[in-house]
């Protein structure tokens, strides 16, 4: 489940860490890391919130909230008739790994018009992906889950572990104008976030054969209910395998200042250039509601921009 590794050069000491993805996700490595920098200081480590998060999380289950979560899942999310992932070339339930690097030609700059619209990274790369489902599959119904770190309270930002949560999103596009997009996002995500305490995992059923395309990010992941800076933050990362394997994972990652789209795919299931050429659907989706912001045309139909 972990292994360290200590090399010695004539110039530095090096320490190689090996966890499990159960042990260390995105936030826990620089939790881990920065513990270590604290021992290896002589310094005294400070105590985690794990006893506070476990209790937290048994209360939650017990409490009026988690059966109001459990409807606000089951009353607004629907799988039947949506689109859920990009439409695969073979049928099959096998999930050997496929992995794709796309260049999406945005740089990390070019996203500053972001917070000018009031828009997040998590609204932005929600959005162009939904957008671009619907385009490659030919249908306005879409619903993916994105990738939130588990951690809703700055207390629990010191646990180490997989707390991730899948969380949905879906649109009906139809008739729908950009801002009214990112609106309905903006409130999907923040729904999600207050009904976390339910597990839609659990109620989706997450399987093989019938799963959704999880958009992830790498790195230090952090929010608040009511931040406008919700995922404005990417870290740098070079690590090309450490995401789960589902049906297909969209994980976006700044590698020194460009955008990049690193698709998990099952290869059972897609051949490599249909998975390059839903990236780059993506990729120029996410092009043209930048030019879209640009010229505040936010108000144009969504459909023509996909």
């Amino acid at each position: 489940m972990c292994r360290f590794r200590i090399f010695q050069t004539e110039l530095a000491k090096y320490l190689f860490i090996d966890t499990y993805h159960l042990i260390c996700d995105g936030l826990s490595e620089y939790v881990l890391i920065n513990a270590f920098d604290i021992a290896y200081a002589g310094q005294a480590l400070p105590s985690d919130s794990w006893l506070l998060y476990l209790q937290e999380e048994e209360a939650a289950k017990f409490s009026p909230h988690y059966e109001e979560s459990r409807r606000y899942f089951e009353d607004r999310y629907n799988p039947e008739g949506f689109s859920r992932y990009p439409q695969p070339d073979f049928d099959s339930e096998g999930l050997r790994q496929g992995v794709s690097v796309f260049q999406t030609g945005i740089t990390a700059e070019e996203l500053d018009i972001l917070r000018k619209c009031h828009v997040t990274h998590n609204d932005f790369f929600i959005t162009a992906a939904l957008l671009a489902t619907a385009s490659f599959n030919h249908t306005p119904n879409v619903m993916h889950t994105w990738a939130y770190h588990g951690r809703n309270k700055k207390e629990l930002r010191n646990i180490i572990g997989l707390l991730l949560k899948d969380l949905p999103v879906a649109l009906s596009l139809e008739g729908m104008t950009i801002g009214q997009v990112f609106t309905s996002i903006r409130e999907q995500v923040k729904g999600g976030l207050r009904h976390m305490d339910y597990p839609y995992e659990l109620l989706n059923d997450k399987c093989l054969a019938d799963d959704d395309l999880c958009i992830i990010y790498q790195g230090s992941l952090y929010c608040t209910f009511d931040d406008i800076s919700l995922f404005d933050k990417f870290i740098k990362t070079s690590s090309k395998h450490d995401t789960c394997e589902n049906i297909f994972d969209a994980d976006i990652r700044d590698t020194y200042g460009k955008i990049e789209l690193v698709s998990h795919y099952s290869a059972d299931r897609y051949k490599p250039e249909s998975v390059q050429a839903y990236s780059d659907v993506f990729a120029r989706t996410a092009r043209n509601l930048l030019g879209a912001m640009r010229n505040n045309r936010l108000d144009d139909e969504v459909m023509r921009y996909v």
